[in-house]
């Protein structure tokens, strides 16, 4: 399932990368200290990176040389996502999978929690793995489409050592401790039939539910727009009414697993239980 990372990427949406200097950052209306933007164009820093994204249409990355492929995720991850946003279009933070009966599911949460080891746990059953953290959805008359987005895959140590591979192949990731590998990508859009939100808690068992709607929306909001974006004026009303159209079409299924002693193959068999039960 994982292979060599790949080289450098020099295209998102069809925009060129380009590799030089990118503007100081400027009086914006979101300002994190390494995260300025506005709705037309941002800038990220880390360490020795930087990366400005414009008017969806403009990547340019600033990074030394011999640390361009380390710093690779700021392109191939948040200048997709920078791009999309700036272009219109919202998007899930999910891991996309698709059951051996062909429905596709979008499992989400906060970071760390387990998204990624979930949906490789469902792989090793017979389901799909299509693609990780970027899922676009638009909302039609017969129901939701997912859009996968294909990107590298994100992995622990010990999640690479139990699909089999030598974690060292993999490229380390700046910060984390995760190494990016190769994974094939299935990028045919397709139906959503449902969100697993997977999430922790203090209860020593795994918990099961349907998340209600007026529950759901605002815990998107969040999963889906870390940096407050969206609750910029152009965007926040499209932003809200996707949010809406997108749950009136799918269920959300809330996953909660005890901070320490659930297995993953307990939350696997939660989601499978869920889904089966839609």
């Amino acid at each position: 399932m994982l292979g060599v990372p790949p080289g450098p990427t020099t295209t998102v949406l069809g925009c060129p990368v380009v590799e030089g200097p990118t503007p100081p950052p400027w009086e914006a209306a979101v300002d994190t200290g390494y995260f300025v933007a506005d709705h037309d164009r941002a800038l990220v820093r880390q360490d020795d990176a930087s990366l400005y994204v414009a008017h969806g249409t403009e990547v340019v990355i600033d990074v030394p040389p011999e640390q361009r492929p380390a710093y690779d995720f700021l392109v191939y991850s948040i200048a997709l996502r920078l791009l999309l946003l700036q272009r219109g279009r919202f998007t899930l933070h999910a891991t996309l999978v698709e059951s051996p009966d062909g429905r596709a599911v979008a499992i989400t949460g906060p970071g760390t929690v387990g998204k990624t080891t979930t949906a490789v746990a469902l792989a090793q059953r017979g389901w799909s793995f299509v693609c990780d953290d970027i899922v676009g959805a638009t909302a039609g008359p017969d129901g939701v489409t997912a859009h996968p987005y294909p990107r590298p895959l994100h992995a622990s140590d010990e999640l690479a050592s139990r699909l089999g591979v030598d974690p060292a192949i993999g490229r380390e990731l700046p910060g984390a401790s995760k190494r990016v590998y190769a994974v094939a990508s299935d990028t045919t859009p397709r139906p959503l039939a449902a969100i697993v939100r997977v999430d922790l808690s203090d209860h020593d068992h795994v918990a099961v539910r349907r998340q209600p709607l007026l529950e759901a929306l605002p815990m998107l909001a969040v999963l889906s727009d870390s940096a407050e974006l969206c609750q910029l004026p152009p965007y926040r009303a499209p932003f809200l009414s996707w949010l809406s159209e997108l749950l009136t079409h799918v269920p959300v299924i809330e996953v909660v697993r005890p901070q320490h002693g659930a297995s993953v193959d307990a939350v696997a068999d939660a989601v499978e239980a869920a889904i089966r039960d839609l």
